[in-house]
């Protein structure tokens, strides 16, 4: 589960203002409608282990943005030490207005994309 409050740009990182007037625009009804819909989530389905590639292991499993919920893959490494388990996902291309986020449709000098990169990173305790 992640909270949608916590939606960070990362591509401002030297115009804090514009950071944030983005950031406020992005939780917005507009996008992401983060006061109705406060939270994503991402119920694994299925776990496969990769022998080879650079990545560990594929994810298959439901994601879920705005209450709409889609399958999804993601290749991702998972590993387990010391009882904590740690799971990155390769950055994926995630269609928008598959989640109802259509501000716009996209434009010729790439502003607003149809696609939005989704990377997963997860930490937690492992199940004893």
């Amino acid at each position: 589960m992640a909270d949608m409050g916590t939606l960070e740009n990362v591509d401002l990182k030297d115009d804090l203002e514009q950071k944030a007037k983005l950031e406020s625009h992005l939780k917005s009804a507009d996008f992401f409608a983060v006061e109705k819909f406060p939270t994503a989530s991402y119920e694994i389905t299925k776990v496969i282990h990769n022998e080879s590639g650079d990545y560990n292991t594929t994810l298959e499993g439901n994601l879920t943005i705005k209450g709409i919920s889609k399958p999804t893959k993601f290749n991702a490494n998972v590993s387990v030490k010391d009882g904590e388990v740690s799971i990155a996902t390769e950055p994926t291309d995630v269609k928008r207005e598959d989640f109802s986020v259509r501000f716009q449709l996209p434009v010729a000098n790439g502003v607003i994309k149809d696609e939005v990169n989704l990377q997963i990173l997860i930490k937690a305790l492992e199940k004893k």
